[in-house]
């Protein structure tokens, strides 16, 4: 089946679209990602690559497997501004997120990305640690 195009045909690409994107110039980053979340974090932590003005803090929560874990640790480990927590159960990632949102308050913007269900208690956390719904911009996977 050929779509009738030939090489060198122009396209028209539109998007990408939504408010996943780094907000800001100088707000600290708290990332949350949860599993293969961390697919939609890990571009914004290459874009922030060399960016050592504001911390950047990443939790990736994983039961065993961190994808790209090898290639985060690199990031990490070439920006001092960029800390990388692995974490493995529910309780690590709250005592993280709760710590996080105690350090930055509303001064940081909390990228989340992962399931709807993580993400829906991530939210909860942080509105109850008094993290404004503004600073929060989520990134959410349906159908697992």
């Amino acid at each position: 089946m050929s779509s009738g195009m030939k090489k060198g045909d122009k396209i028209k690409v539109v998007g990408p679209f939504g408010w996943f994107k780094i907000q800001d110039g100088v707000s600290p980053i708290v990332m949350y990602a949860g599993g293969v979340g961390i697919t939609p974090i890990r571009a914004l932590l290459k874009s922030l690559e060399a960016n050592t003005s504001r911390p950047i803090e990443v939790v990736f929560a994983s039961d065993d497997y961190y994808l790209f874990g090898e290639d985060l640790e690199m990031l990490a480990g070439k920006n001092p501004q960029m800390i990388l927590h692995k974490t493995r159960n529910r309780t690590e990632t709250e005592k993280i997120i709760d710590e996080l949102a105690k350090a930055y308050g509303n001064k940081a913007y909390y990228y989340n990305s992962g399931s709807s269900k993580a993400i829906k208690a991530i939210k909860v956390r942080l509105k109850s640690k008094a993290i404004n719904k503004k600073r929060m911009i989520d990134d959410m996977f349906f159908g697992y």
